[in-house]
């Protein structure tokens, strides 16, 4: 395949996954907290956030891997077309990151002594401050991970 029908591909499938995190995110989360769900039955279930996560992604890479290993000439989902489970896959990816950056933006940061590379700087040297298991940029406080 040339780089641009990949490019084109990346385009596309990322605006279609966009409009369907929207479209399933709202049945999910409401309005009012985006990421409630996990939240939600992560506590009715006595597991964290991010446990929760793992389970609803799992849930879809193990039947990705089903169907490359029924049919690993031309891969299938019987359920539903490969390229929807694909989609979820990455908004899943994506989820995780909004879970990461949501703990990153409300714990209180301090100092460690070491460097990071932020896109912010462009180069090292800006001090990292850690957060919980993060760290935020010094110049942007952007989380890093």
């Amino acid at each position: 395949m040339k780089l641009k029908r990949r490019k084109e591909i990346f385009q596309e499938i990322m605006t279609e996954c966009m409009e369907l995190s929207e479209k399933k995110g709202k049945d999910y989360s409401g309005d009012t907290d985006s990421l409630s769900n996990f939240k939600l039955n992560a506590e009715s279930l006595g597991i964290t956030k991010y446990q929760t996560w793992a389970i609803y992604f799992k849930k879809g890479i193990d039947a990705i891997l089903n169907s490359v290993k029924s049919n690993p000439e031309r891969p299938q989902v019987e359920s539903e077309p490969l390229r929807e489970r694909i989609k979820d896959g990455i908004i899943y990816l994506v989820l995780l990151l909004c879970l990461l950056i949501e703990d990153a933006e409300e714990k209180t940061v301090e100092p460690i002594d070491r460097f990071v590379n932020c896109t912010c700087a462009g180069q090292k040297g800006e001090t990292e401050y850690k957060v919980g298991a993060f760290a935020k940029c010094l110049k942007c406080e952007k989380p890093i991970f």
